[in-house]
């Protein structure tokens, strides 16, 4: 019984005016309506939903593939360790660049090819299924206008 009369206590005066309250500073002090309660320190109701998070990493945005155009494409840091790993068949490499940049899967160099290309070139089904997952494109093509999956090494399984 006690319980219950100091949680009408409690509700009842969350609705007074608080002693610091300045009208002057603050405007005119209402107490909060029935309707009110139940709000967290957002003002977001019991029936709220938080909005869907996107998947990770999302995907690119349309300009991302004006990367993969001709005049793009050049020989940097990132596609020479790119290639690196994915030659050596480095797994955990390749994903740690994916987790410090996301965006390096979509890299092409000064020949138009990227991790995508060399994954199949070296034959690293884990890897191009990685990749391919992330959203890179296995339809884009080289300087010399072959895809990707053309540098498979004749193996049926990949």
């Amino acid at each position: 019984m006690l319980l219950v009369c100091l949680s009408v206590l409690a509700v009842q005066g969350s609705r007074q005016k608080p002693a610091d309250w300045d009208e002057e500073v603050d405007g005119e002090w209402e107490a909060p309506k029935e309707e009110d309660e139940g709000f967290n320190h957002l003002g977001q109701g019991q029936g709220y939903n938080p909005p869907d998070q996107p998947s990770y990493p999302p995907p690119p945005p349309p300009e991302q593939y004006l990367s993969q155009e001709p005049d793009a494409w050049a020989n940097s840091v990132a596609t020479t360790r790119l290639w690196e790993v994915i030659s050596s068949g480095d797994m955990d490499g390749l994903n740690a660049m994916i987790k410090v940049n996301p965006r390096v899967i979509h890299a092409r160099a000064e020949d138009g090819r990227g991790p995508l290309f060399w994954a199949y070139e070296y034959g690293r089904p884990q890897m191009f299924k990685l990749l391919e997952s992330q959203g890179v494109d296995n339809t884009v093509k080289d300087k010399d206008g072959m895809t990707p999956p053309d540098f498979a090494k004749g193996s049926e399984e990949l």
